[in-house]
């Protein structure tokens, strides 16, 4: 059981750390890069908080849900604000490729 508990947390890590990453990167569209490398940082300090709490507690389904959040929320960003960033952007510029489509 605590298999599929764990199964189920990382799914619903990833589904809540796309869905608001995405939902986030749309909002910094217009704003600067330091926005972005901002909320990225949030990301990262929201899962290392649940990796913290569910290490302390034995709650594995925590770890994973927050190790696949993190995950999601960075690729939710990056998707969401529909430019290449850090080093995807040199290697864009460098293979002659456009930003990612919009919606």
């Amino acid at each position: 059981m605590e298999g599929i508990v764990t199964v189920v947390g990382g799914i619903v890590g990833v589904v809540l750390g796309a869905g608001a990453g995405f939902w986030a990167g749309k909002r910094l569209r217009d704003r600067s890069y330091a926005w972005y490398w901002a909320t990225n940082g949030v990301a990262l300090l929201i899962g290392v908080a649940g990796n913290t709490i569910g290490l302390l507690y034995s709650q594995w389904w925590l770890v994973i849900g927050s190790l696949a959040f993190t995950g999601g929320a960075l690729t939710g960003l990056k998707y969401g604000l529909g430019r290449s960033v850090g080093l995807w952007r040199v290697h864009d510029d460098f293979v002659g490729n456009d930003d990612l489509p919009k919606d």
